[in-house]
């Protein structure tokens, strides 16, 4: 339970690489534990997150690495992930 709390807090600023070596565990094990995670909290997100705007949800979402329409995990070489992306997203939520 400790490893799945570190986990899903340590997805948003390391790769599925970085955390494969961190956990000590191949990719596809932590793109498979990631996604397992995701599902449970997904419906807690999806419902906080349309509470807002239509495109705050969306990127809100996406921010936070899941794909806002099937609630996958975000894979790391995704145009989404891309850290200029990322940032331009931060900056529209914050205006």
């Amino acid at each position: 339970k400790e490893d799945d709390l570190a986990l899903l807090s340590l997805r948003g600023e390391l790769s599925i690489s970085e955390l494969s070596n961190l956990f000590k565990r191949k990719r596809g094990a932590i793109f498979s534990r990631l996604r397992k995670l995701v599902e449970v909290g997904v419906v807690e997100s999806n419902e906080n997150c349309f509470q807002q705007s239509g495109n705050d949800a969306i990127f809100e979402l996406i921010i936070k690495g899941i794909h806002p329409l099937t609630g996958e995990v975000l894979s790391e070489d995704s145009v989404w992930m891309h850290p200029s992306i990322q940032e331009d997203l931060r900056a529209i939520l914050q205006k």
